[in-house]
């Protein structure tokens, strides 16, 4: 969504600028700032196979590539806020993050605890982690998102796209696709097969849709609110942290588990 993953190493500025604008409210909130790998990490992880684990002394080279090219997307972000007067920090989940077949297995979260209480607004973003079972991972951003919201305990989520939230088909190519305006405990697993089925895409490593759904559900089942909106629209984030209605997708009502 900040990127083209079909343009490698693309940023699209104007969006950040728009994000950046919209999100004044939560510079005296404990908030928390998640990025994707986009153009910079899918295509290298993709390459060399980094979704599947460490199999050779090939990928050495990709694991290295891979956690260049995040840093380097994750700086000019960070470089943006700070520009922008947000006290961001950029803390990189190789460091605090290992996982087990794929899904985080231990964290080591004082340091971002700690700069929540400071007041600073930690970003993170989907990385290249170590692996107990098999090497190396791909953890994505939706993963870490999924794993914060319930660790911390969050009063919402907020997920920005490129599209107005979850459709029954793809947007972009089907006209007549529908927009579904909430998921609950009575639509989401007919949803979640829809989305497997269509969804899935042959640049991203971690699952597109289909992949944030699944981790977001996780989410919603301890009483989260979540919002799936297309935050390259201009105004629609500051909307919802002001409790107004625009065209997304909600996760409500859950309750808790």
């Amino acid at each position: 969504m900040i990127t083209d993953k079909h343009v490698p190493f693309s940023v699209d500025a104007e969006t950040i600028k728009n994000i950046i604008s919209e999100l004044e409210l939560v510079k005296k909130e404990k908030t928390i700032i998640v990025h994707g790998g986009g153009a910079f990490g899918h295509p290298i992880a993709k390459k060399y196979m980094l979704n599947k684990g460490f199999k050779n002394n090939d990928q050495i080279k990709g694991i290295v590539e891979t956690s260049h090219a995040m840093l380097s997307l994750n700086k000019i972000i960070v470089d943006m806020f700070t520009e922008a007067e947000f006290p961001v920090i950029s803390f990189s989940p190789h460091d605090i993050f290992i996982t087990k077949y794929g899904r985080i297995y231990r964290s080591f979260l004082q340091p971002l605890n700690h700069a929540l209480e400071l007041g600073l607004i930690p970003v993170l973003f989907g990385d290249i982690v170590y692996d107990a079972t098999q090497g190396v991972a791909i953890l994505s951003g939706d993963q870490i998102i999924s794993y914060l919201s319930m660790k911390l305990k969050a009063s919402r989520v907020i997920l920005g796209t490129d599209i107005d939230g979850i459709y029954s088909s793809d947007p972009k190519i089907d006209s007549k696709a529908q927009l579904i305006p909430e998921l609950n405990p009575e639509n989401y697993r007919r949803i979640l097969k829809l989305l497997k089925s269509t969804s899935e895409s042959q640049i991203d490593v971690t699952g597109s849709m289909y992949g944030k759904v699944r981790e977001l559900v996780k989410v919603a089942k301890n009483g989260i609110d979540i919002y799936i909106v297309n935050a390259r629209k201009p105004g629609n984030i500051s909307k919802i942290l002001n409790n107004a209605y625009i065209n997304c997708t909600r996760f409500k009502n859950w309750g808790s588990e």
